[in-house]
């Protein structure tokens, strides 16, 4: 039960009582109360009207790495004396210095702009908004309310350089490429001479080699062009990925 309402329960229950048993002591103990709910009322804000604008100092990290985020919250409604503001944070990561949470007091069109440093684990987050919570002095009245300050922060595996690794796979596929198949075919890398077969190619007769016999023909034969596609297929499911203790076979593997 909130504040304001205990007290406007209380105070109803006095002034009833003072007017049903027509006892004055009753009434003069409610007045007191009175005074309290007006003046907390009359100190409500008419209009709560704020705007957040957040700046990252980098967008893609690393694991661990640090990451400044700077928040800027400018009050366009009613002077504010008291307001605890809060930069709501996505899952996973963690305050590394300086606070999220922030009380003041804030007056019309005046700014506040706070910053802290936070860090993650790999992932992608979204920072939606800045929340901020309004009392009055006598903390009578709160409100809440979110002022939408959009950010996104990657924070990507790191890479790991490897060396050139030669493959000699078994079998090949026809798409063109760069490894050498070490077979004859069509391509354009001189591989070796054969007999001329029906259905060759005139361009590829051999006429240097042909000239040495009278009675056979000799065609040029090239180096087949073929590619082999190497993949590697990582099972990051969830139930084969996690083991004990939190431990995640998908980010060893990486």
């Amino acid at each position: 039960m909130s504040r304001s309402l205990l007290l406007s329960l209380l105070t109803y229950s006095l002034l009833l009582t003072g007017v049903i048993t027509v006892q004055g002591e009753f009434i003069a103990l409610a007045l007191p109360l009175v005074a309290y709910l007006l003046i907390g009322y009359l100190q409500t804000p008419e209009e709560i009207k704020l705007e957040a604008m957040r700046q990252l100092s980098i967008e893609r990290v690393a694991p661990g790495q640090d990451v400044d985020v700077t928040v800027t919250v400018t009050n366009r409604g009613a002077s504010l004396d008291e307001i605890l503001l809060e930069d709501l944070l996505p899952a996973g990561l963690t305050v590394r210095s300086g606070f999220s949470r922030h009380l003041l007091r804030l007056a019309k069109g005046q700014s506040y702009t706070f910053g802290y440093t936070v860090s993650g684990p790999r992932g992608g987050y979204v920072f939606e908004a800045v929340e901020a919570q309004v009392n009055d002095h006598v903390a009578l009245t709160r409100s809440k309310v979110r002022s939408e300050a959009k950010g996104r922060l990657f924070v990507l595996p790191p890479l790991t350089r490897v060396r050139n690794i030669v493959i000699r796979p078994r079998r090949t596929r026809v798409y063109a490429g760069t490894i050498p198949a070490r077979a004859g075919g069509s391509g354009t890398e001189f591989f070796g001479v054969r007999e001329y077969q029906p259905g060759d190619s005139p361009h590829s007769i051999n006429w240097r080699a042909s000239a040495r016999y009278t009675d056979t023909l000799y065609a040029n034969q090239y180096q087949q062009e073929r590619v082999a596609d190497v993949g590697i297929v990582l099972d990051g499911r969830l139930k084969t990925n996690e083991f004990g203790n939190g431990h995640s076979m998908f980010e060893a593997g990486r």
